[in-house]
């Protein structure tokens, strides 16, 4: 079995070659594509692991789950201070509930900067796909893993006149943001603010970039590229898809929603799912669509609705103009590394939160 689990391990990092140089289109993507595909092959033993380890990941994430989920809703979060460390940090996803409301567009101070159009990265690499991937995975990973400290009361961040220090320093924020640590962030109040600054935009579209052909340009993408291109996903599956949604938000985990319109899967797009609603019968999905502003994306206005007893899937901003019709979904599905990522953010503040309560740091 294990022989077999490596051979499939060293096929998919091929395959993931392969697939990479076929998406460039341009120039510079070729350059990206060729980049991501020796990453990817470098990286092979990696994948392997992740590959061996994936049903302990999803264990360790359903047991957190349900330890969550068991909680009692009006139980204070951090309770008095005669509790030891073990007993105020507590080791769910319960310990996300503050960070978790940043997903939402209500708060739109924790969306980033800057959309996923095409003028937004007219000097980075061209992308007829666009980076909605990478868009979103930046977004939630800063959301869920920025401490910001705008006085600089916890950390000192360099002068904005040694421009250089001072881009190193963030850029290291930043990267470790990416490998899931929590990072205080000085001298910022929220993600918008700090993603916009001068001397950081670029270097925030270049993260967006990477991130992007880190999950997209993969052999595991593919498979979602073949799914809801005649026909929409069964009743029963969207059912599942609407239940365990709600169960992610219980738990405070907002998360990353792969979908595609019917007859164009590679027009597939990812983004943050922030709240779901019933209404007349009618569900919404409502997500954080990063081709558009917070103000058109608030109360839900970006949603994917439900309807017919689960049968037919539509969002809006992809409507059929020539039926005047909304655009109807073909398949929906979380991005591959979801439920990991959660597990990275909690065991981030789990950590954090023991090393802040053993130095006795509020």
């Amino acid at each position: 079995m294990k022989v077999l689990q490596i051979i499939f391990c060293v096929l998919l990092v091929f395959s993931s070659t392969v697939f990479n140089l076929a998406q460039a289109n341009l120039p510079n993507q070729y350059t990206l594509a060729l980049k991501t595909a020796l990453i990817n092959l470098i990286r092979g033993p990696q994948e392997l692991v992740w590959f061996l380890n994936s049903n302990k990941i999803q264990r360790e994430y359903l047991s957190k789950k349900e330890l969550t989920l068991q909680k009692n809703p009006n139980e204070t979060q951090y309770p008095g201070s005669e509790l030891s460390c073990e007993q105020k940090c507590v080791d769910d996803f319960s310990i996300l509930s503050s960070v978790k409301k940043r997903m939402s567009p209500e708060n739109g101070d924790f969306l980033l900067g800057f959309l996923n159009k095409k003028h937004d990265f007219i000097q980075h690499t061209p992308s007829k796909l666009g980076y909605c991937w990478g868009h979103a995975t930046v977004t939630r990973n800063v959301g869920y893993l920025a401490q910001f400290d705008p006085e600089q009361k916890i950390e000192l961040a360099p002068s904005e006149d040694n421009k250089r220090k001072f881009r190193i320093f963030y850029r290291k924020k930043i990267r470790k943001m990416m490998l899931g640590q929590v990072q205080v962030i000085p001298g910022f109040t929220n993600t918008r603010e700090f993603s916009s600054h001068p001397l950081l935009i670029n270097m925030f579209k270049s993260f967006v970039v990477n991130q992007w052909a880190n999950r997209a340009l993969r052999f595991g993408s593919i498979k979602f590229l073949f799914k809801g291109k005649k026909k929409v996903m069964s009743p029963e599956k969207v059912k599942k898809l609407v239940q365990e949604i709600q169960e992610k938000l219980s738990i405070n985990h907002a998360p990353l929603l792969l979908f595609s319109p019917l007859g164009k899967p590679s027009a597939s797009h990812v983004t943050v799912v922030y709240d779901l609603r019933i209404e007349n019968d009618q569900i919404k999905i409502c997500i954080s669509d990063n081709n558009f502003y917070e103000n058109e994306i608030r109360d839900c206005k970006t949603n994917l609705l439900i309807t017919n007893n689960y049968s037919d899937i539509f969002y809006a901003p992809w409507k059929d103009k020539a039926r005047d019709r909304f655009g109807k979904i073909g398949s929906m599905a979380f991005t591959q590394e979801d439920n990991f990522n959660m597990l990275r953010y909690q065991r981030a503040h789990h950590r954090q939160c023991l090393q802040r309560c053993a130095l006795k740091i509020n």
